[in-house]
């Protein structure tokens, strides 16, 4: 097989949308080539409105017993997602000729065989989902090189993109953690120089999305969504007629930069909440689990304290995706950088469990980048594809 006939495709799939690149490898590293496509499960003809989720604990404990057994509801918005991702491909590779070696990230818990979603907080069960997607691609005629090998998780695939993309910012950096977020939040780690997924660590440190602090789900606090959903609350007026009426992350911050209260409220909030989960994430790793947060699934099993990482001080904080664009976007202002990196500087000095040179030497200022690449995720879904496509051929 020659890898210089092969095209790669890169797609981030969330609860909300599919967004596509085509990706192209070079001997300096991954860029992405020409220009991205999007689609919105809400412009699907057949797209559920109203879904709604089937009970967080009930999905785990399916998986945990091997009958996963996907609702109506779930098959419907199911198929729905796997024709949005199936036409972001074919959209992709349309009038271009080539075989195609195909990487996807999506949220949730994925299958044994990692080709389906066995859990998910924002959306439908999906055992089969690789299975049906490469079925379209074969009815339209798409030449694959190879079938889908893995669903990844689209937190990986940040770090992955951050790590191997130009201008990533987890390269030439030891120890740093990521943070992104759209409609949910995605976590990733890189420690002693080397990428740490997330599923090898279940065991001492959380995932955001399972974890909640102040009685709310740290995805519906952090996430875009749930910045939306906070300040919903505060004003009182419902999610979706602010969605109608076009108020989303963006524009609340564009309120509170316009001296809006409960918009300054809402984001001061959102700052401190951040803050909050940075310093876990520093304790975390540097000393143990301290038990700050909770889990939302109350049968998940307790982190242990320790780990083969004790002792080790991060040495950057990364805020990506649409969580990374509104942070660009408040620099001048401050409503959240404040709340942030002030909550942040509190607990590192209050703190008797980290080292004292880490304490005084912590300047939020250095420690924080905003990431230079929006679309992580779809990069890293390619690189990891075209990985596994090379090795396979020994190229």
């Amino acid at each position: 097989m020659n890898p210089s006939k092969t095209r790669l495709l890169g797609l981030d799939g969330g609860a909300s949308k599919v967004r596509g690149w085509e990706i192209r490898p070079t001997s300096k590293g991954f860029d992405l080539e020409g220009t991205p496509i999007e689609n919105k499960y809400q412009d699907h003809s057949k797209y559920l409105k109203d879904f709604s989720p089937v009970d967080l604990n009930r999905q785990l404990s399916e998986k945990a017993y091997g009958k996963i057994d996907p609702q109506k509801n779930e098959i419907e918005y199911g198929q729905v997602i796997t024709e949005t991702i199936a036409n972001t491909i074919l959209d992709l590779v349309a009038k271009r000729t080539g075989k195609w070696v195909i990487g996807i990230g999506f949220p949730g818990l994925k299958t044994r065989d990692k080709r389906g979603i066995s859990a998910m907080a924002n959306g439908p069960r999906m055992p089969n989902l690789a299975s049906n997607i490469e079925n379209i691609l074969d009815h339209e005629k798409i030449d694959l090189n190879d079938r889908i090998h893995q669903l990844g998780s689209d937190a990986d695939f940040c770090g992955l993109g951050e790590n191997e993309g130009n201008g990533g910012h987890f390269k030439n950096i030891d120890n740093a953690y990521y943070i992104g977020s759209g409609t949910g939040v995605a976590d990733a780690l890189k420690l002693h120089g080397q990428l740490v997924p997330f599923d090898q660590i279940q065991d001492w440190l959380g995932k955001s999305w399972e974890m909640e602090m102040n009685g709310f789900p740290i995805e519906s606090l952090l996430s875009v969504r749930g910045i939306q959903e906070q300040y919903s609350i505060v004003t009182g007026i419902h999610i979706n007629e602010l969605s109608k009426n076009g108020l989303y992350a963006q524009q609340i911050l564009e309120k509170a930069q316009n001296n809006d209260q409960q918009a300054k409220e809402t984001l001061a909030e959102t700052g401190k909440n951040l803050g909050k989960l940075f310093f876990e994430r520093i304790e975390t790793i540097a000393c143990g689990w301290q038990k700050r947060f909770n889990f939302i699934n109350p049968e998940r099993n307790d982190l242990i304290t320790e780990h083969d990482y004790l002792g080790t001080c991060l040495d950057r904080g990364i805020i990506g995706q649409r969580l990374g664009v509104l942070l660009h976007r408040d620099i001048g202002s401050r409503i959240i950088w404040q709340e942030l990196e002030n909550t942040l500087s509190l607990m590192v000095a209050n703190t008797d469990h980290l080292p004292e040179t880490f304490k005084s030497n912590f300047k939020p200022k250095t420690f924080f980048r905003i990431s230079n690449l929006r679309d992580a995720p779809a990069l890293g879904a390619g690189i990891s594809a075209w990985k596994i496509f090379m090795k396979k051929n020994n190229a």
